[in-house]
């Protein structure tokens, strides 16, 4: 999936990845974008954030503490 630079200025925005520089890195990016970024640190973060609110995009890295990044699409996409 593409976002044009437009879709990304009012996107709200989950990175779910255990490596502490990967997800900042992603999230200063998005954020300077104009994104509103919320990180979590494992799947388990990931999960709880997605019962407690919407995001338009669910970046995640696969392999993870808590839950895969598998399982946190799976729960994304029952959201809907």
């Amino acid at each position: 999936m593409v976002l044009a630079s437009s879709e990304v200025q009012s996107a709200r925005i989950l990175i779910a990845d255990d490596d502490d520089d990967a997800r900042a890195v992603m999230g200063e990016i998005l954020e300077q974008m104009g994104a509103q970024i919320t990180l979590a640190r494992d799947g388990e973060e990931a999960l709880y954030y997605l019962r407690r609110q919407r995001f338009d995009l669910v970046m995640s890295d696969e392999e993870m503490p808590g839950a895969r990044g598998i399982d946190i699409l799976k729960f994304s996409q029952n959201l809907k």
